[in-house]
């Protein structure tokens, strides 16, 4: 929640979105006939060319500070590692559980059961069927935390465009 690393799979496909934007594809789930990114992302959204990224990770702890602020100009539409932020709250899904991770998720339950923030507790629960590294959940630091990340905007996965 303030910046430490999250744990994935080495070598594992991830989609890495903005926990809104997951809804849009529980909406085409009926339509889906499997896990092909460039139809959800031509589906799901059709006038958005960096609604979420692809990342497969080399190490098993994702550094909050291995996403970058990127702006438009230099946006490249073939690069999978581009992604818009709307809601603040980023969630990485490993791809062979996509399906199955939609089934039960909900934004709006995520946000709307307790006093504090997220429901942390249901969000253990949606979770909980799967291995423990095939989902995470970032919600942005605070301002004054120090990282590039602070809610809404274009972000980029390291190795960055003009670095």
């Amino acid at each position: 929640m303030n910046g430490e690393p999250i744990s994935l799979r080495i070598g594992k496909q991830y989609i890495v979105i903005d926990a809104l934007y997951l809804m849009y594809i529980k909406d085409l789930l009926p339509r889906l006939s499997g896990v092909n990114l460039d139809d959800i992302r031509k589906m799901a959204f059709p006038y958005t060319d960096t609604p979420f990224a692809e990342y497969a990770p080399s190490s098993t702890s994702f550094l909050l500070s291995d996403m970058k602020t990127i702006s438009s100009s230099q946006i490249k539409n073939d690069d999978k590692r581009i992604f818009a932020v709307d809601s603040g709250m980023i969630i990485f899904v490993n791809i062979e559980i996509l399906i199955d991770f939609l089934l039960v998720y909900d934004f709006y339950e995520l946000l709307g059961r307790t006093d504090t923030l997220i429901d942390f507790g249901l969000w253990t629960n949606w979770v909980s069927n799967h291995e423990a590294l095939d989902t995470a959940i970032i919600v942005s630091p605070d301002i004054e935390a120090g990282f590039e990340f602070q809610g809404s905007g274009m972000y980029q996965i390291s190795p960055l465009i003009n670095k």
